[in-house]
């Protein structure tokens, strides 16, 4: 069992222009919050979630992705000196 860090939203939440978009394509861009410094709060986040007032729900953020795991950049590699 693990505890998460979730953000949920709602219509309340949006911007005035994406208040009647369909749930299907609501981004992360079309919340108050994302505006300014406040993107921190969304990146902070392990999940974010918009839940519609009719229960219906959609994943905006999912750290873990399909697989639980967490997806880590490769780290580049570096020059090696070899003599020879």
């Amino acid at each position: 069992m693990k505890s998460e860090k979730v953000l949920i939203l709602g219509r309340d939440d949006l911007i005035d222009c994406a208040k009647d978009v369909h749930i299907s394509h609501l981004s992360l861009t079309d919340f108050k919050w994302t505006l300014g410094d406040t993107m921190r709060i969304f990146l902070k986040q392990n999940m974010v979630i918009f839940i519609e007032r009719n229960g219906e729900t959609r994943i905006l953020k999912n750290r873990y992705g399909d697989t639980g795991n967490v997806m880590k950049r490769r780290k580049k590699p570096t020059k090696r000196n070899i003599s020879g």
